[in-house]
């Protein structure tokens, strides 16, 4: 019986937690672990991969619930381990009741829990108090990703603390390579694809004759459009980038699409950042960006803008620093901690984006520093190393030890106290 079971959404559907918790199981031995998900719906999204192995594709998405005999069948003698966010588990009532019915050893990761929030006194959000003060009495133990949010959760639920463990959120180490080489893969990627119109490649075309000019500079983004990520601030910036930095030429582009066609917010924002194209200096592209083209799309910019209205942690930053890419953002909840601590220019305001960016568009030995320390920061939290954490979890859990390991808390305080903290007042 694998020691692990966990219950999730997971490819190929389209979603960022599945997609996390497939490169934790990838680094996992395949008899230490099965996977529960969803069955096919309308409702969801799919990629053109492949249903993968120690998978079991049985809990119906709208009635998750009428899965629950076949759930404890399943995985008695392992413990359960369920990846959260609210809008996989939409219905929260249905979720706290099947986490009741749950016969074994139970622990959930919760993905998207805030600590600066103003709802409550401890930085949580109103409805993600309500939720923790159900689900905390029902499991063996629940993991996040920052020290924020652990000192949030612990300070709410202070009854609850031996059950909080950080894990941080694991970093996929990509093969080193050239800004040029990931420049060409990027634009060999845009000009193949079959989902794009005759005249956005003609644009692409001629983007991809200049591209490669050491005057040259790409910000932007790629990801799921969303009405709260910010992403419209990458054209913002574009004007007064190229009349701070004259002997530059600057390219603003994102490339993303929606998760949700139904979803009014989603679609009115793509329409929302499709204006600001115009072919020649700033690009919308609106497309999917599958996992093989990662590699050369992570490294292609000389910077990454993370600009959000509201954050938690980031699966795409993890991704970007396990490529050694130049990112820049917002000292904000999860997404802020985790820059501070990799190294990764850090701003409270527009103003010191613009900054920033400047400082990094014309500074080429600091944007490799940034690079290089963002790299140092994955190889720390690789996959590899954070799914052993999963497993070490699981087996104090299974032997029913009363005190829980602790893993990555107090990490982000050490380093920043230890190592960042001169560097960002100096640089800042």
């Amino acid at each position: 019986m694998p020691k692990i079971t966990f219950i999730s959404t997971y490819p190929p559907m389209m979603c960022g937690i599945g997609n996390y918790l497939r490169d934790i199981t990838a680094s996992l031995k395949p008899e230490d672990y099965q996977v529960l998900t969803f069955k096919k719906s309308k409702a969801l999204k799919y990629t053109n991969e492949e249903e993968l192995p120690n998978t079991k594709y049985i809990i119906p998405y709208n009635s998750p619930l009428k899965a629950i005999n076949e759930i404890n069948k399943i995985a008695k003698d392992s413990v359960v381990w369920i990846q959260h966010e609210f809008g996989i588990w939409h219905k929260q009532g249905e979720f706290i009741e099947l986490v009741k019915k749950i016969k074994s050893k139970k622990v959930i990761t919760l993905h998207t829990i805030h600590f600066q929030s103003d709802e409550t006194p401890y930085g949580l959000e109103e409805r993600e108090y309500k939720f923790l003060e159900q689900i905390l009495p029902l499991v063996n133990g629940i993991t996040i990703f920052s020290d924020g949010v652990y000192y949030a959760v612990t300070g709410a639920f202070p009854q609850h603390k031996n059950k909080i463990i950080e894990i941080r959120h694991g970093c996929k180490i990509y093969p080193g390579i050239t800004k040029n080489f990931a420049k060409y893969s990027l634009m060999g990627f845009l000009l193949s694809s079959q989902q794009i119109s005759k005249d956005l490649k003609k644009q692409i075309e001629s983007l991809s004759k200049i591209i490669y000019e050491k005057n040259v500079k790409i910000i932007g983004n790629f990801g799921f459009i969303h009405s709260e990520k910010g992403y419209e601030t990458i054209y913002l910036l574009h004007n007064e980038l190229e009349k701070s930095l004259p002997k530059k030429r600057i390219i603003s582009l994102f490339i993303g699409c929606i998760r949700n066609p139904n979803d009014i917010k989603q679609t009115e924002c793509s329409k929302s950042l499709k204006k600001f194209h115009d072919g020649k200096k700033n690009f919308f592209i609106n497309l999917y960006v599958p996992e093989e083209i990662l590699p050369g799309l992570l490294k292609a910019f000389d910077a990454y803008i993370f600009w959000p209205k509201k954050a938690t942690q980031s699966g795409r930053i993890a991704n970007l620093q396990g490529a050694g890419a130049c990112i820049v953002g917002k000292n904000l909840e999860g997404l802020g901690e985790t820059l501070r601590i990799s190294g990764c220019p850090l701003v409270n305001s527009y103003a010191g984006l613009l900054a920033s960016l400047k400082h990094i568009l014309s500074r080429p030995d600091y944007q490799k520093w940034v690079e290089k320390e963002a790299k140092n920061y994955a190889k720390k939290f690789r996959w590899k190393t954070q799914a052993k954490k999963h497993l070490l979890l699981g087996n104090f859990l299974l032997k029913d030890r009363k005190k829980l390991p602790i893993l990555d808390q107090g990490y982000a305080d050490y380093l920043y106290e230890t190592r960042f903290k001169k560097l960002n007042n100096s640089s800042h």
